[in-house]
C-alpha cells in the first residue's frame, strides 16, 4: 500500500495550490518579462549561513523532521537503531516502551556509535533486529540507495517501522566530502519507485512538508525561527523541502 499524505490536514488539495500559483504566476511572469532589467536585485548571491541557519537557531528541514517523528513517535520502541545520535529515539520516544537504541555511522571517529558500517553493505547487522529505524537525512549520502533501504527494511522484525526522512531541496552537504559524496535528492515518485520490490516493505507512506518560501529560506540558511509557523506549515507539493516516509516490515518470507 502507498499513501501520499498531507502533515496538516486533507483540506490543502493539490487543485487549490495549483490555482493558487497560476493566478500568482501570471503576475510573477510578468514582473519577469523585461529585458535585462532584474526584478530581484536585492537578493544576495551568497546565503545568509552556509550550514542551513544552524549558526542563528533551527535549520528548516529540521523544523520539518520534528514535525514528522512527533506524528510517528508511537512507532518508536522496542530495541530501536537510529544514525550519528540516539537524540530523536530519546526526544520522541518513550522511555518505557524502548527497551535499547544503538547507534549506527559508517564514520569509525563517532563516539555515539556502536555500529560501524555502510548501511548499503550492511549484513554484519542480523535479520529482524530492530522494531524501530530512524534513517533521517541520510540516504541523500548513500549512492546504492536501494541496497541501503533493503537492508533497512530486512534488519525490522515482523511489524517494525522504518521511519526515513530524505531532502528534496538542499544545498550540496557541508561535511567532508561533500561535493563527491553527495549524490541524490528525492521526490514523492523516486522515493515510491525504490521501495517498491523491496522484500517485506509494506504500507508505505510519504509525507510532504514545505513551499517555495521554505525552499528559498533554507537555501539561503535562514532559520526557522525566522519565518512564521503558518508559512513554514503551508504544503505545496510541488515545492517540498523535505519527504518522511514510513514502512511497515511484514513477515519473513518462507
Amino acid at each position: 500500500m502507498y499513501v501520499c499524505e498531507s502533515p496538516v490536514g486533507e483540506s490543502r488539495k493539490t487543485k487549490t495550490v495549483e490555482r493558487q500559483n497560476s493566478a500568482a504566476g501570471t503576475n510573477s511572469e510578468n514582473a519577469m518579462n523585461t529585458k535585462h532589467n532584474d526584478p530581484f536585485p536585492w537578493l544576495p548571491l551568497e546565503p545568509y549561513c552556509r550550514k542551513w541557519g544552524i549558526s542563528a537557531g533551527t535549520p528548516i528541514d529540521r523544523y520539518y523532521i520534528d514535525q514528522f517523528l512527533h506524528r510517528l513517535s508511537p512507532e518508536i520502541r522496542g530495541h530501536v537503531l537510529e544514525v550519528k545520535s540516539d537524540d530523536y529515539a530519546r526526544r520522541y520516544g518513550d522511555p518505557n516502551r524502548i527497551v535499547s537504541v544503538d547507534v549506527l555511522d559508517v564514520l569509525t571517529d563517532n563516539k555515539k556509535a556502536n555500529l560501524h558500517l555502510d548501511l548499503a553493505h550492511a549484513d554484519g547487522i542480523p535479520a529482524e533486529s530492530y522494531e524501530c529505524f530512524i534513517l533521517t537525512q541520510t540516504l541523500n549520502l548513500i549512492y546504492e540507495v536501494r541496497a541501503a533501504c533493503t537492508h533497512a527494511v530486512r534488519i525490522l522484525k515482523p511489524g517494525g517501522t522504518l521511519l526515513g526522512t530524505v531532502s528534496a531541496v538542499n544545498r550540496i552537504s557541508a561535511e567532508d566530502g561533500g561535493l563527491d559524496d553527495d549524490y541524490w535528492r528525492f521526490t514523492s515518485g523516486s522515493i515510491r519507485k525504490i521501495i517498491e520490490g523491496i522484500p517485506r516493505a509494506s504500507h508505505l507512506r510519504i509525507w510532504s512538508y514545505g513551499n517555495v518560501l521554505a525552499c528559498c529560506a533554507f537555501l539561503y540558511g535562514v532559520p526557522a525561527e525566522a519565518i512564521q509557523p503558518d508559512r513554514l506549515d503551508y504544503v505545496d507539493p510541488y515545492f517540498p523541502v523535505v519527504y518522511g516516509f514510513s514502512v511497515i516490515a511484514s513477515e519473513l518470507a518462507a
